[in-house]
């Protein structure tokens, strides 16, 4: 059912800003406790769980773990952004 609404999510968006090739770049934290946390993590989980570690509020990303989630973002953007010049 998620995977169903975010892909539902993405196509509307592209659609509503008619903009068909929009990326889209999901991060997708699920951390935390909570009954639909497996659920979140099963269906968007590309890398494991404890490779984020958590601040003391079991909630929130650790200053260092933000970092490395920044560079992990900027690096997928310009390797996306890349691929899609090459292909035109």
């Amino acid at each position: 059912m998620y995977s169903k609404k975010l892909k539902e999510l993405i196509m509307n968006l592209r659609a509503d800003l008619q903009l068909p090739m929009l990326p889209f770049i999901q991060v997708a934290l699920a951390s935390g406790q909570g009954h639909f946390l497996g659920t979140v993590r099963k269906s968007t989980a590309r890398s494991k769980p404890t490779e984020f570690p958590l601040s003391t509020d079991y909630v929130h990303l650790t200053t260092q773990a933000e970092v490395r989630v920044g560079k992990m973002l900027a690096k997928a953007f310009y390797s996306f952004n890349s691929a899609a010049h090459e292909t035109h």
